[in-house]
């Protein structure tokens, strides 16, 4: 159902929200070693932006279905469906919601998540045979990019644990992915401190309870692997320019997601994207392009599946929180086919 995704990635914010928030973090680095320590504090952009720029984002973001909210109930009939909208990086402040949701997991006859530890595993074996998933087998990056920009990225990607022989040979949109964290989150990651959905996935091993991936575990990659060869590089540049602000873009992100303001935050990205393009209209249109296919046509395949799971059942979704809000979003998907939508303490 994935189309060829063509778009240029015009701020990493745009980046890092579709990452955070609606993409699953479902592999480690290979061969990545430990990156350097450091504080992953920041600005938090939505607090320091004039306040008039800040009414047209929570305007825009209100216009939406369900624009906040973290944890949601779905009931119809005797289908009951706990919907909880993920973050991917691990913080302390997830532990006092888990503590929260642990009775929810327990009623729960199955949990639906965007990746469970047997995708991740098949993932990992593929990546030891299938090399091409995320290296090229034509020219490095050394040999595509100018030796200054080759430079920058190498010390770049060195601060986060991965060596230049190594990220020279990466797929340039996962570079732009690694690039869009900031060092210290990506030692948390090389630790295995994980978010989330990590946290539900780990309870539910130690309940028993059954859980299932709502897509097969390459989709991100056939997304990305859908750019252009320029595309990618483009991607690469923006992430590599916006680099030294990976903390603030970071620390936006956190306590967007804590303040459960999902749809702001993904507004935040439209606007970025926007206001930095030379031709607005057209980043608009990439924009579009990139919701459609990271966030929308998804969601359209996962709730079929949850159709089918849901009768007669108690289900936790768990997935990035991105993927709630908006006229596509999954609440407001289920709203449509009848379920009453109801939201809960977070």
């Amino acid at each position: 159902m994935l189309r060829r995704i063509r778009f240029r990635l015009r701020r990493s914010i745009a980046f890092l929200a579709a990452l955070l928030l609606a993409l699953p973090l479902q592999a480690q680095t290979p061969g990545s070693g430990p990156a350097r320590a450091g504080t992953c504090q920041g600005q938090d952009l939505l607090r320091t932006m004039p306040a008039g720029t800040r009414a047209e984002l929570e305007a825009a973001a209100k216009s939406e279905p369900f624009p906040v909210g973290n944890h949601w109930l779905a009931t119809r009939g005797d289908s009951t469906i706990h919907l909880i909208g993920t973050f991917h990086v691990y913080d302390p402040r997830m532990t006092p919601h888990m503590r929260k949701l642990m009775p929810v997991l327990h009623k729960a006859d199955k949990i639906l998540l965007e990746a469970t530890e047997a995708e991740m595993a098949r993932l990992k074996r593929d990546l030891a045979t299938r090399p091409d998933m995320l290296f090229v087998t034509g020219p490095t990056l050394p040999e595509r990019l100018p030796a200054a920009e080759w430079e920058q990225l190498r010390a770049e990607l060195s601060a986060r644990g991965i060596p230049g022989i190594l990220a020279a040979k990466f797929q340039p949109w996962y570079v732009s992915m690694i690039l869009s964290l900031p060092p210290c989150a990506a030692a948390q990651m090389s630790e295995g401190s994980t978010g989330l959905d990590h946290m539900i996935i780990a309870a539910a091993a130690q309940m028993g309870t059954p859980t299932a991936a709502l897509e097969p575990y390459d989709t991100v990659f056939r997304v990305f692997g859908g750019m252009t060869a320029e595309e990618q590089l483009d991607s690469v540049r923006v992430a590599l320019a916006t680099a030294p602000m990976a903390s603030d873009l970071l620390t936006t992100m956190t306590e967007a997601y804590f303040r459960e303001e999902h749809r702001l935050l993904w507004e935040l990205s439209r606007q970025q994207s926007v206001a930095a393009a030379k031709d607005a209209d057209q980043a608009r249109a990439d924009f579009a392009v990139m919701e459609d296919g990271l966030i929308n046509r998804r969601n359209a395949d996962w709730v079929d599946r949850i159709r089918a799971e849901a009768p007669g059942r108690t289900l936790v979704v768990a997935v990035g929180a991105g993927h709630l809000a908006g006229h596509k979003g999954l609440l407001n998907l289920l709203a449509e086919d009848g379920y009453e939508i109801r939201r809960q303490d977070f």
